[in-house]
């Protein structure tokens, strides 16, 4: 039996679509499989990579400011009094009620642990005893008021008014 030219015409284009279907399906259909799985890969590798970043981001803005929080802490040991340093101290209390024009007078001085706790009478004008106040809260200690007592009275001999003051403050020691 001869064919005709039609259907060894149509014989050929099916056995080359089956051919070309062959070759799609072995070799082009795992080509776009592997180029699917490179670019999910390549996604996954990508948002990894930004998360590591991030990380380090994090981790040198960290390193920042715990350089800043050191500096300030080193600023932080001028506050702190130091018990061998009494003679100090004293004479900035001094300097603040002569400042002031206030008479002080240092009634106790103890060292308890970490504190050390100081009791003052203090007589003066009043703005004065006020100006005296807030020089001692602006002194360079960590300094806290426990006890305050003001009281005023009449000068006796020419009858001004004058503010009789009783301090306990604490300060903050570092024993290092």
């Amino acid at each position: 039996m001869k064919l005709d030219v039609e259907k060894k015409l149509i014989i050929t284009v099916g056995i080359f679509l089956i051919v070309a279907s062959v070759v799609a399906i072995t070799i082009v259909a795992p080509t776009v499989k592997q180029i699917n799985d490179i670019n999910r890969d390549t996604k996954q590798l990508r948002i990894y990579m930004e998360k590591k970043h991030e990380n380090i981001m994090g981790i040198r803005q960290t390193k920042i400011k715990a350089e800043e929080v050191k500096e300030e802490v080193f600023s932080f040991i001028n506050y702190f009094y130091y018990p061998e340093r009494e003679l100090k101290l004293i004479t900035e209390l001094e300097g603040v009620s002569a400042k002031n024009q206030i008479e002080q007078k240092i009634n106790n001085y103890v060292v308890e642990g970490q504190t050390v706790k100081l009791s003052l009478s203090t007589t003066g004008d009043y703005q004065n005893s006020i100006n005296y106040l807030n020089e001692l809260e602006n002194l360079n200690y960590f300094l806290k008021i426990d006890f305050l007592h003001l009281n005023q009275e009449q000068n006796r001999n020419d009858k001004k008014p004058i503010t009789k003051m009783n301090l306990e403050l604490s300060l903050y020691v570092n024993t290092k």
